[in-house]
């Protein structure tokens, strides 16, 4: 096209624009920018640098940088909004487009506040300017819906991702790829709500509606079949999720290639799955490819390399190496402080991680004490009834059992009960194991009876909410055979056991680290039941 125009010719940089897009929607976002950079130029010198077009072709630069993990991302998508604000003025479609993208990093850097206030300014000002049924109005609630999730505000995501679907449907058809995309994104917010049959159900349709209109290859299909992978795996179907995974890993690698950032993810999916399935030393060697093929594509200091940096330092702690993996989320948590800054959430979480190394290495004390401050950083960053800050209160009350504080930590585990059933329900999945987590609490300071019928309910509430067979409710028989063992009621401990470790080598596997300790235990009841039997006076001798 330049040779038809010349490389000045605005169509020409308008190709190259759209030549930058196609880049970063394939992943190549480095070849995106350096495109971009020479549009932007080109178009200040030709068209000046207050021109609509020099202002849009500037967002998707800082956009691009953003998407590369540049840290000053989010400075540079500031400075493009403020510049269509003063050119355009704040009701501009372009700047309301750039609200958009700025909001969008905000909430993938965890300041989802302001990308809330940025994206309900953005939807009002769009439904006056453009009427409620526009696509770029249903776009922009779209986005506010998932900076709802990230918040933690799951049931307003909901109600908002259901009324999109309803219009989706109305105005677009059924079978419209954005109706599909509305369906999988409420399947999403379903699954964060614990409502994982649900989200299934929908994902399945997904995975249907993509492969019969945009075809078994095409990135949005094979996104919906890891979408539905990884609702599997919450289900406890990780089975089912295995057989998904490996299918779009080979898909991934067929289509986009090795090296694809989309790859590497579909990778580090799998590997944790692996980790769910005991299959440690294949994840282990999983992993350890992400981190090599991240620092060799990335380079070694870009966010997605910290994160798969995190996955094996995960894969570490679950193969009992556990000093490996705590030299490696030191340097996770000095990564991450340095790139993103002390306060960002990935931050605060990697000091989580490397709190559970600390316990785990026998640091108990330096466990608490990072833990504390996760907790207090959570609830002031997102606010104490955050999903992630009722996670850090329920990891903080296990080590605070591990130091041997346990009133301490049935005071936390009684909060963290009490904030999840008002939150999210008395059977939502994180509700009933936060009891579970309750009664080895009691267990632990010698409640032994608050403990045991505690663990009565959860079995009773898994087996009900979350089926027969899931991984936590055998998990929650397990726990519950352990109260009949200290509550002396040896016999029945026994067969519940029994139970638990037929129904693991079912599911799981007779070599899954699970199966393997339900069968230890069980033999170790059965042998207290044998000397127990070997004390008992015999008939008619002497007490």
């Amino acid at each position: 096209m330049s040779g038809c125009w010349g490389g000045d010719h605005p169509d020409t940089l308008t190709a190259r624009a759209g030549l930058a897009d196609f880049y970063a929607r394939a992943g190549r976002t480095g070849k995106a920018i350096v495109l971009l950079e020479k549009v932007v130029a080109d178009r200040e010198r030709l068209l000046g640098k207050d021109h609509p077009d020099t202002l849009t072709t500037r967002t998707n630069l800082a956009f691009c940088y953003a998407q590369a993990g540049q840290p000053d991302a989010i400075e540079l998508l500031e400075k493009a909004v403020a510049d269509c604000e003063r050119s355009l003025g704040e009701k501009h479609p372009g700047t309301l487009t750039a609200y958009a993208n700025l909001a969008f990093f905000y909430t993938r850097a965890g300041r989802t506040g302001k990308a809330i206030v940025l994206l309900e300014k953005v939807v009002a000002d769009r439904e006056r300017l453009l009427g409620k049924d526009h696509p770029d109005v249903l776009a922009a609630r779209g986005y506010l819906a998932f900076s709802y999730t990230r918040a933690g505000r799951t049931s307003k995501a909901i109600v908002l991702q259901e009324q999109i679907v309803a219009d989706c449907e109305r105005l677009l058809g059924k079978d419209h790829p954005d109706t599909l995309t509305a369906h999988a994104n409420l399947a999403t917010s379903y699954t964060r709500a614990g409502r994982t049959n649900e989200a299934i159900g929908i994902e399945e349709k997904v995975v249907a509606g993509r492969e019969r209109l945009l075809g078994k290859d095409h990135p949005d299909t094979l996104t919906a079949r890891a979408n539905l992978a990884f609702s599997y795996t919450e289900a406890g179907r990780t089975g089912d999720a295995l057989v998904l995974q490996e299918r779009v890993v080979a898909d991934y690698e067929r289509l986009l290639g090795e090296d694809h950032p989309d790859t590497l993810t579909a990778h580090a999916n799998l590997a944790t799955t692996y980790t769910r399935e005991g299959r440690t030393n294949e994840a282990l060697a999983r992993h350890e490819r992400v981190v090599a093929d991240c620092e060799r594509l990335l380079g070694e200091s870009h966010p997605d390399t910290v994160t798969a940096r995190a996955g094996l330092a995960a894969s570490y702690a679950q193969t009992a190496r556990t000093s490996e993996a705590l030299i490696l989320r030191e340097r996770v948590v000095a990564d991450r402080e340095r790139l993103l800054g002390e306060d960002h959430p990935d931050t605060v979480t990697a000091r989580a991680s490397l709190a559970a190394s600390y316990a785990q290495t026998g640091r108990i004390n330096e466990a608490v004490v990072l833990l504390e401050k996760v907790v207090a950083d959570r609830e002031r960053l997102l606010g104490e009834d955050h999903p992630h800050t009722m996670a850090a209160r329920a990891d903080l009350a296990a080590f605070y059992v591990q130091a041997g504080r346990a009133s301490e930590a049935i005071g936390v585990d009684e909060r963290v009960v009490a904030d999840h059933e008002r939150l999210l329900g008395e059977d939502h999945p994180d509700t009933l194991t936060a009891r579970a987590n309750l009664a080895i609490s009691y267990a632990r300071a010698g409640r032994m009876s608050n403990a045991f019928v505690l663990r009565q309910r959860v079995v009773a509430d898994r087996e009900r909410v979350l089926g027969e067979d899931h991984p936590d409710t055998v998990t929650a028989r397990a726990s519950l055979a352990a109260s009949y063992a200290q509550t002396g009621r040896i016999s029945e401990a026994v067969v519940l056991l029994e139970k638990v470790v037929a129904d693991r080598e079912r599911l799981l596997g007779e070599d899954h680290p699970r199966t393997v300790t339900a069968r230890s235990n069980l033999a170790g009841l059965i042998r207290a039941v044998e000397a127990k039997q070997r004390g008992r006076p015999r008939r008619g001798d002497s007490r």
